[in-house]
């Protein structure tokens, strides 16, 4: 997510909870990985839709997001990034 969101930065995350709405275009979440579930990922919300959470990220060149995995569960968005502390 760099340059949005640097290595080192502490974030504050508002937990998805039991009802999970849909994320925000524009917001930027944390994650579980589609395809490890021990790996979480922070990526920024494109859309979000009846097929799913389209996931970018800030630097393509240098992450994955839904080009290259599609669209992701709800359930799999553990919570929205509400502040970064660098």
């Amino acid at each position: 997510m760099e340059p949005t969101i640097c290595e080192g930065d502490h974030l504050l995350v508002k937990p998805a909870g039991k009802r999970r709405t849909l994320p925000v275009a524009g917001s930027i979440v944390l994650a579980l990985h589609p395809w490890h579930d021990d790996l979480t990922i922070v990526k920024r919300v494109a859309r979000a839709d009846a097929e799913g959470v389209w996931l970018v990220s800030d630097n393509p060149a240098l992450g994955e997001d839904s080009e290259l995995f599609g669209p992701l569960s709800p359930s799999r968005i553990l919570g929205q990034v509400t502040s970064r502390i660098a």
